[in-house]
């Protein structure tokens, strides 16, 4: 993604879900997958796992003729940019977050017991669901 990609979607205030698991493999890396609570407008329209809805669409910023219409009618629509995350990324993720706030003596304990849910549980506390695109960057948000 773009710089005046990740620009235009901060300033339309889009928010962010990170998704633990594997990005669909019928969406190109280079697309924008959103979720909703109800269809989407998009080039590739599919139905999967709730996370703020069941309804995603896959969408080229690429094809300047509807890519922005597209975006604020989605926008319109409550639609959710969408992350996929690995657990090994997750990991790293929360290892970091943890060395900036405390001190090393719980990064040992942390890396030692750091499995299952416990990282998704850890993830998700400190990285959200919902949040502001912006704040999603800032929080060190993987964009790929």
């Amino acid at each position: 993604m773009n710089e005046s990609i990740k620009q235009l979607l901060i300033e339309m205030e889009f928010r962010a879900i990170p998704v633990i698991g594997k990005r669909p493999d019928h969406i190109p890396e280079n697309w924008l997958i959103f979720n909703a609570p109800r269809p989407l407008l998009g080039h590739e329209y599919w139905q999967g796992d709730f996370q703020h809805g069941i309804f995603y669409v896959g969408l080229d910023y690429d094809d300047d003729y509807v890519f922005k219409m597209w975006l604020e009618r989605n926008k319109g629509l409550d639609a959710w940019l969408v992350f996929y995350w690995t657990e090994d990324e997750i990991k790293q993720w929360i290892l970091n977050y943890y060395k900036e706030k405390y001190n090393q003596d719980i990064i040992g304990y942390i890396e030692d017991n750091l499995n299952g849910l416990m990282i998704q549980q850890a993830f998700y506390n400190h990285m959200g669901g919902g949040i502001s695109f912006g704040e999603y960057i800032k929080k060190g948000g993987l964009i790929k």
